[in-house]
Order: structure tokens, then C-alpha cells, then sequence
């Protein structure tokens, strides 16, 4: 980091920086001291075996007053410092210099910059991890330093330069950017150290009056209100409440059927209940998710798998840290979190898949994705997630926020679904609905917040054997290493394969009928109806299994109990959906129906317009109350035109009524008038006819 700053600084003196880098060292050194001081025995053993290390390397040294002396008393220990190396494992290394560096540019980025709000999930975005204690913090943290001071200085610099050119900074000004390049003063350090000793979260690392914290502003968001989809309108006037989306991850659609469950059980009295939903296929949590949140098949928004994967390196990232991939997650297709942004909304996604993505360079306003080993079952966890959000609807002002849970998925792997362990969570989750009644009612929600619940796919019993007489192990028909480039497989009821330059066909023959529950397409033959084979992202072998009946590939490893992935026609697929709020239905039964529709839905409650989507909102537009149809807002030139002719013909109606009140007296008077005038005139005639005599 010295050699890094000496090059990057314009400073001529590398003492100036080997100053800064002993600044940042005494930090880390005060860090791991304070978890001597305060914390577990463990914890105490690990801070006291790095500190010796840190001393035996002469990281510390006192006599090091200046990089050259420093430098010498490095090298006097290099056959030392190579051995130890060797007994490292490449990739914690690895990890500890990703962390450090994190750590280095997160003091200096939130320290110097005003962006505070993006900085945690840029950083975090580039990482791929989330430590929640400062034990965890100031032990990589340590750790990092150490193996950094004890590496060539090139290395250092190239660990460096790798980071940042994965950090996405688009709102930085130059005089911020300039600012991230400035080495880190003690001050700065000592700060961020006295947070780590108070138990404190990175988020809470942030001095106020160093930070100078200020709302989050996206000058490429339009302020302007949307057009295109009016909002629901009650009683005749306008309304937009406040949504939220929750997901509870592999509920199955009849899980509530045999358990005792009076909470879901109320929600469709109060609210909206569809018999079932039919999750896209591939049956798997974050493509399911992408396409709720967006109104996309799967096909057309490309998060084709858990897995983010590239054949030609071979690389395969899990499930959570491809949760903080933006490459991953950005193909084009906005989210609904974007859409209601750029339409002047403020959102927020609480671990809900996708939502920690940078999309064409705008992230979700407030986002956390699960951090490692994140608790799934944990029910106060569950509980703080929901006054979370119910903070971020009262105080920050969001109106819309989705929240993810990841059960009863977790327990139906381990235990299966047709088990009492399922039950018992799902009871857990009746509890966690009362809870969110409460909290809704405590926060003076309830008039003005919709609430649509729902999952992402079922689950299914796994057919092992010997309950079955032959699992699918595809090592029995084909051999691997003459055949396969890639593969993504060994994760439930469907995978994908790449065959070897002129293997497909070959391939294809061997696997096509090996096993009486194994289908296999070529992707340009892959059945049409789920919306699954177009996209480039996609394999040129398609593979899934039968209900219950798991694709293997070489070995049989596979240990769950339960499992998705199968074919979403599978009623053991579909998933539930609940809504309730204002703006819906009371005791309303709905058909089931595909999760497409669900993000048209979302887009009419929030009254934004929405981006191109495959589903359609006449399939949930009867779920809308009655008073809260949406009115067709009348054409202000029309209406104009309607109300003078509406003048107009009222001054003629009342010109009539005149003329009708003045005209019959006059016409009744003369006719009286000419009434007497005829009966004189017949009186004269008749005296006239009368004999004349003389006298």
C-alpha cells in the first residue's frame, strides 16, 4: 500500500507515505487489541496469535521509524516469510486482501465522499461478503494488513488496482474521485477503529461530522410524475399507497392446508387468496424472483440460474455471493425498483434476490442482500426485518419495499416437505404474519399500505433410493471427461451442458432414453411453453427430471430431502399468493394464475408505468376493490368542451322557459281580447237583420 500510494499520490517522499500506511497498521492493531479486551475466549486466542505474528514479522516494529529501515528489516526475514506463505491457503489470502483493500477504500470513501447511501453496496458489490460484527471486521481487517506487509509491494498494487476497477463509482464528481486517491489520516483511522470497539456495524462506522451525510440524489431520476397507468382512484379521488412485497422462499401452494394456521387463514378474509400461482421455469429461487419483480420469463431477463457461470473459465459463484454480481443481474431489463424510481418513487429491497444489483448504473435506494451464513430460521430475525421496513415506509418515506425470507425452503431441503420439521416452520410463519398485522397497525399503516405475499416455487419429496429402483446418475451413461466442456449440474431436478467441440450429437444420443425419468432437449427443441431456451446465456443440452428425481452428474452427493427445480406444471411447484390493503378485495378467491402477472399488478397499485412485460393485468384487475377501480381520467379538452356546451344549452333551456312564461299570458289575453270583439261584431249583425218599419 506504501508503494501504491508512492505512485498514485504524486508524493515524492515515500516516508510521507510509509507514515499513512503506519497509520492505517495502528488501527488495526488498536481493532484486534479491543477483541483481546472484550470478547470471547476464542476470539481473544485468534487477536493474540495474529498480534504475535504481527510482531515476529516486525509489522510493527518500533525501530521502523522510516521505509527504509522498515524495508531492511523486511527483507532480513524473507526465507521466513516465504515459508510461512507456503502454508497459506491461496484462497484465504485472497479473501484478506479483497477484505483489506475493502476496508482501506471504504474508510476513505465513505470519509470523503457525500454519496454515503450507494457506498456500502458498491463496496460490498465488489467483495461478495457482509460482516455484521467487528469481530469479524477487525479480524480480516488484521489479517489483510499482515499478509499485505509481508508481500511484495507490486502485488500490493495490483491487489489494489484489481479492486478498484471492480468498484462501479458513476455518481462520483472528480473532486471526490481525486479525494479516494488521498492517503488515510490518522484521525480517519482512529475514528472508524473507536466504532469497531463499540460492536457497531459498518453501516454505523460513519462519523457525522467527517462524512457530512446528505439524502440520497440521482440526478438521472425523473421527478416528474408518471404517465401512462393511472393510479387506483377511491371515492372519486386519486390515492397511491405504499406497497409491499414479501416472499417467503418454497412455499408451497397447500403447505397451509395441514397446519393450523388462523393468521394466513385471516388474510384471506380481509384480503385476496388465489388457489395457486405457477412459479417460470427453471423452478429456482432467483429466477422466479427476477421474473416477479419484473414481468419477464426467464428467457428474456437472463438470470437463468442460481448459479452465475462461465463456461469458458469454468467458474460457478454460489447462491449468495451471486446475490452481489451485478454482471449477473443486469441484462437490459429494469426490475420494478429501478421503474418506480425513475417515475420519482423511493424504494427498497430488504434480501430479496436482485435487489443489491447496480442496474446501467443506478442501485435500489436502500438494499441489503444476505450476508454469509445469514440465519434462515431465526424468527426474531424476522420480526427485526419487518420493523426494518416498516422504518423505511415511516421515517425514510419509501413506497415501495420487497422483503425476502428464506424459509420454508431451508427446512423442506433438510427434512423434506411431508415433515413435521415443515410443519412447525410453518407455523412460524403464521406467528410472523401476526406480527406483521401489528406492526402495520402500531405504524399507522393500515390505511395506506398494500401488502401482496407470495413465493418463488413448491417443493417435492427427493426419490432415492432403494424407495426408487434406479436414481439419475448420468456418469453411468456418458463419460465426462471425453464428452463434457461445461456443466451445471447436481442441483435438483434440472441442469445444462456444454458438450466438447463435434459432441453434441454423440452426447445427446447417449443421454436421449438413458433413464426412464430423464428428459433431454437440444436447446433449439427445448418445449416451448416455458419460455426458458432463448436466451445466450443458455446451454446447448437441456436436462430435467421427473417429479422427484434429481439430475446427477458424476457422483451421487446430492443430501437434501426436498427439492425444486422440477417442471413448474407439477402442482408439487406451484406456490401461494396473499394480498391485502387498502386497495384489494375483501374475501376474495382468485384462479390461479402465472407470476408474470403479478408486476402489472404491482405497477397499477403504485401507479407508475410499467416496462415492457409478458404479463397482463386483466388476469389481477378483478382482485382490486370495486370502490378503488380505476376511473378513466376524462381529456381536459373534452371536458372543457362538455362544460361550456353544458352552459350554453342551460341559457337556451332557460331562454325557452322565458319565452314559454311570456308568450302563453299574451297569447291567452289576446284571445280573451279577441273573443269580446267577436261577440260585438255578431250583436251588430244581428240587429242589422232585423225588419225595418216607418212611422
Amino acid at each position: 500500500m506504501t508503494h501504491y500510494w508512492f505512485e498514485n499520490t504524486g508524493s515524492a517522499d515515500p516516508n510521507v507515505c510509509w507514515d499513512a500506511s503506519k497509520a492505517v497498521l495502528r488501527g488495526s492493531f488498536r481493532a484486534s487489541m479491543s477483541i483481546i479486551r472484550q470478547n470471547d475466549r476464542a476470539s481473544r486466542e485468534f487477536a493474540k496469535s495474529r498480534v504475535k505474528e504481527a510482531k515476529n514479522q516486525l509489522i510493527l516494529a518500533p525501530g521502523a521509524e522510516t521505509y527504509e529501515n522498515w524495508a531492511l528489516a523486511r527483507r532480513s526475514h524473507e526465507l521466513e516469510l516465504v515459508r510461512r506463505a507456503k502454508r497459506r491457503e491461496i484462497i484465504s489470502r485472497q479473501r484478506s486482501f479483497e477484505f483489506g483493500n475493502k476496508c482501506s477504500k471504504l474508510l476513505v470513501y465513505m470519509l470523503r465522499s457525500n454519496d454515503t447511501v450507494t457506498a456500502i453496496p458498491r463496496i460490498l458489490s465488489a467483495s461478495g461478503t457482509f460482516y455484521t460484527s467487528s469481530v469479524d471486521i477487525a479480524r480480516e481487517f488484521f489479517s489483510f494488513y499482515t499478509d499485505l506487509y509481508t508481500s511484495k509491494s507490486d502485488n500490493c498494487a495490483s491487489s489494489i488496482f484489481a479492486f478498484l476497477d471492480r468498484l462501479d463509482l458513476p455518481s462520483l464528481d472528480n473532486a471526490a474521485r481525486d479525494a479516494l486517491d488521498l492517503p488515510i489520516s490518522e484521525t480517519e483511522i482512529i475514528m472508524a477503529i473507536d466504532s469497531f470497539k463499540k460492536g457497531l456495524t459498518p453501516l454505523a462506522w460513519l462519523p457525522g461530522n467527517v462524512l457530512r451525510p446528505q439524502p440520497h440524489t440521482d440526478t438521472g431520476i425523473s421527478q416528474q410524475p408518471c404517465g401512462g397507468c393511472d393510479p387506483v382512484f377511491r371515492n372519486g379521488k386519486e390515492t397511491r399507497n405504499k406497497l409491499l412485497l414479501i416472499s417467503f422462499d418454497g412455499f408451497r401452494w397447500d403447505y397451509d392446508q395441514d397446519v393450523d394456521t388462523p393468521l394466513l387463514d385471516y388474510l384471506a378474509e380481509i384480503g385476496v387468496k388465489a388457489k395457486y400461482i405457477t412459479p417460470p421455469f427453471v423452478t429456482m429461487t432467483s429466477p422466479s424472483h427476477f421474473t416477479t419483480i419484473t414481468g419477464r420469463w426467464v428467457e428474456d431477463h437472463g438470470v437463468i440460474h442460481n448459479l452465475m457461470h462461465n463456461p469458458e473459465t469454468q467458474l460457478k459463484i454460489p447462491y449468495r455471493e451471486t446475490q452481489n454480481m451485478s454482471e449477473w443481474w443486469d441484462n437490459g431489463v429494469l426490475p420494478l425498483w429501478i421503474t418506480a424510481q425513475n417515475q420519482g418513487l423511493k424504494t427498497g429491497s430488504l434480501y430479496f434476490p436482485g435487489g443489491n444489483a447496480n442496474y446501467s448504473g443506478k442501485t435500489v435506494y436502500k438494499a441489503f442482500a444476505e450476508y454469509r451464513n445469514h440465519p434462515k430460521n431465526d424468527e426474531q430475525d424476522w420480526r427485526d426485518s419487518i420493523d426494518r421496513v416498516m422504518k423505511w415506509f415511516t421515517d425514510d418515506g419509501l413506497e415501495f419495499v420487497t422483503l425476502y425470507f428464506g424459509e420454508p425452503d431451508s427446512t423442506g431441503h433438510i427434512y423434506g416437505p411431508e415433515t413435521e420439521e415443515r410443519k412447525k416452520i410453518i407455523q412460524q410463519i403464521d406467528r410472523t404474519v401476526g406480527y406483521l398485522l401489528n406492526a402495520i397497525e402500531n405504524n399507522n399503516l393500515k390505511e395506506h399500505l398494500n401488502v401482496i405475499i407470495s413465493s418463488d416455487h413448491g417443493m417435492t419429496t427427493v426419490k432415492k433410493e432403494p424407495n426408487v429402483e434406479e436414481e439419475i446418475l448420468l456418469a453411468k451413461y456418458i463419460t465426462f471427461k471425453d464428452l463434457v466442456k461445461f456443466d451445471i449440474l447436481d442441483y435438483g431436478g434440472s441442469g445444462m451442458i456444454l458438450p466438447k467441440e463435434g459432441k453434441e450429437d454423440e452426447l445427446y444420443q447417449k443421454l436421449k432414453g438413458a433413464h426412464p425419468h430423464l428428459n433431454i432437449y437440444r436447446k433449439g427443441e427445448f418445449p416451448e411453453r416455458f419460455h426458458y431456451s432463448k436466451h445466450d446465456r443458455i446451454l446447448p443440452l437441456l436436462l430435467y427430471g421427473d417429479l422427484g428425481y434429481s439430475v446427477n452428474g458424476r457422483f451421487i452427493l446430492y443430501v437434501n430431502k426436498g427439492d425444486h427445480g422440477f417442471d413448474n406444471s407439477e402442482m408439487d411447484m406451484k406456490m401461494i399468493f396473499r394480498a391485502f390493503g387498502p386497495d384489494f378485495k375483501e374475501n376474495y378467491i382468485a384462479e390461479p394464475f402465472d407470476s408474470i402477472h403479478i408486476y402489472p399488478l404491482m405497477c397499477k397499485l403504485l401507479g407508475i408505468t410499467p416496462e415492457p412485460h409478458n404479463g397482463s393485468l386483466a388476469v389481477t384487475q378483478d382482485m382490486i376493490g370495486k370502490q378503488e377501480v380505476v376511473e378513466e381520467k376524462p381529456d381536459n379538452k373534452k371536458s372543457d368542451a362538455v362544460f361550456i356546451a353544458g352552459i350554453a344549452l342551460s341559457v337556451m333551456a332557460g331562454v325557452l322557459v322565458l319565452v314559454f312564461l311570456i308568450y302563453v299570458p299574451y297569447v291567452s289575453v289576446k284571445r280573451s281580447k279577441r273573443q269580446r270583439n267577436d261577440d260585438t261584431a255578431l250583436e251588430t249583425i244581428r240587429k242589422d237583420e232585423q225588419p225595418q218599419t216607418s212611422f
